[in-house]
Parts: structure tokens; C-alpha cells; sequence
């Protein structure tokens, strides 16, 4: 009905409980991948 997954609406409202609005705003999509990563002595 509003055009969100149920898990996504749950997850937000989880969010929110916890750290109000400013929970969501502050979140990142992109989720990082370290494994990939060279280690700054290294470069």
C-alpha cells in the first residue's frame, strides 16, 4: 500500500525507535567492502 517492502517498513520503524529521525537520515546504502581493500601502509 505505500509502496515499501514489509521488511523495509519494519527496519525503518526499528530504526526510528532507536535513534529517532536522525537515524535515517544518517544511514548509508552503500555497504562497504573491506575485503577488497589494501592496507594504507601497503599503497
Amino acid at each position: 500500500m505505500m509502496g515499501m517492502s514489509r521488511d523495509t517498513f519494519y527496519r525503518y520503524q526499528q530504526a526510528v525507535e532507536n535513534g529517532g529521525v536522525e537515524a535515517l537520515l544518517n544511514q548509508s546504502r552503500r555497504v562497504l567492502n573491506l575485503k577488497n581493500r589494501v592496507d594504507e601502509k601497503i599503497e
